[in-house]
């Protein structure tokens, strides 16, 4: 729920959550500098082509995604339209 004129606190506080509920982060990638200064190699040589391939067969996996997307559009909005996220001009 967006709580107007917190919107920082309120964007920071999703971002938490969101943190804390996706299944990608694990304490070592949390924590990686108590673990060591290192990540784990990944085998990335059919990466592009497994996210076209997952697209095709399941695209409900990028739902959450497109979703995010919408949302952080969303506060760009009304941050633009609040006038606190200002833009500075190039002479």
């Amino acid at each position: 729920m967006l709580i107007f004129g917190h919107t920082g606190s309120t964007l920071g506080a999703a971002l938490l959550v969101n943190t804390a509920l996706r299944k990608g982060y694990t304490f070592e990638t949390l924590l990686w500098p108590l673990y060591s200064f290192a990540f784990e190699k990944l085998d990335l040589t059919f990466w592009m082509q497994n996210i076209f391939y997952v697209l095709y067969i399941d695209p409900a996996v990028y739902v959450p995604e497109v979703l995010g997307i919408i949302i952080l559009t969303w506060f760009g909005v009304i941050w633009v339209r609040a006038r606190k996220l200002r833009f500075k001009e190039h002479r």
